[in-house]
């Protein structure tokens, strides 16, 4: 039950890669394929693998560490939000409450969330694998500062390495969605003026906690 999936294949239907996304592959990889990108997904992989084997010892020792577990708090969320997308945790207004209370997020259940999915479509220059992680950590920085509207939410990397801006509060209304255009917009050009990557905002409609992860499959599938 704890081994990581990554896809090698020369299937590049978007049902094949849907599959994988459900049964929750960590990555999906297109033959060919350079060593170097195989040789840091592999190590990607790896460090996910320790991260939650390292999660379920907190979880385990929860009280008398609990100082640790709250360092480690943004990892405990960053997860809790890829086993929503990927359907590995189902909410329903019965178990919801006792599932955020776990993941400490209480309040979620009536929350109104709206996901904008940021896909890097190029870089206008090159970089090391090790330089690109650091520019995407940046991007999710920038994100987390210039589209969370209402201050609050998350900015999430999933393990298929999909950036999620995940706005909670926003009801879709007519000025709130014309706002959050206009800072996708500036967001797109600081990125190309301060990243040196060009970038795409995909915005979903504004959901709850269950049906989220619906919402989260078609922005995949509007980006592919």
């Amino acid at each position: 039950p704890d081994t990581e999936t990554i896809f090698l294949t020369a299937h590049s239907a978007y049902d094949f890669m849907k599959r994988a996304i459900q049964l929750d592959g960590f990555d999906y990889l297109l033959k060919p394929i350079e060593f170097d990108v195989l040789q840091a997904t592999i190590a990607k992989a790896l460090h996910a693998i320790k991260e939650e084997r390292e999660l379920r010892h907190m979880r385990e020792h929860y009280k008398p560490y609990y100082e640790l577990w709250r360092k480690k708090k943004s990892l405990i969320t960053d997860k809790f939000w890829n086993d929503v997308f990927s359907g590995r945790i189902v909410c329903t207004p019965a178990n919801a409450a006792d599932v955020l209370e776990e993941h400490d997020l209480s309040g979620l259940q009536d929350a109104v969330i709206l996901p904008v999915l940021v896909s890097v479509e190029s870089w206008q220059r090159e970089f090391s694998t090790r330089d690109e992680e650091m520019m995407e950590y940046a991007l999710r920085k920038g994100a987390s500062e210039m589209l969370l509207l209402t201050g609050q939410g998350e900015v999430i990397q999933t393990k298929q390495g999909v950036n999620v801006v995940i706005i909670v509060g926003v009801d879709g209304g007519a000025e709130a969605m014309n706002e959050l255009h206009s800072r996708c917009e500036s967001y797109i050009r600081d990125c190309r003026k301060y990243f040196s990557c060009n970038v795409s905002c995909y915005i979903g409609k504004s959901s709850t906690l269950y049906d989220i992860a619906e919402t989260y499959r078609r922005l995949l599938q509007m980006e592919y």
